[in-house]
């Protein structure tokens, strides 16, 4: 229990907190909230909502 410990950093394109609970000894990632695969869908997804932005002005 005492070999974990909580990691809170700002994802700075999408401009959210991604909360990490991290491994004391080896700094590896046990738990990411949210899930890297859900950061790079959400990065996709505004990506694609800005091409749709640009093309409606």
């Amino acid at each position: 229990m005492l070999s974990k410990y909580l990691k809170i950093d700002i994802d700075q394109e999408l401009e959210i907190p991604v909360v990490k609970i991290m491994e004391k000894d080896t700094n590896r990632v046990i738990r990411q909230i949210p899930p890297e695969y859900l950061l790079e869908l959400m990065k996709c997804i505004d990506q694609l909502l800005g091409l749709l932005m640009e093309r409606k002005v």
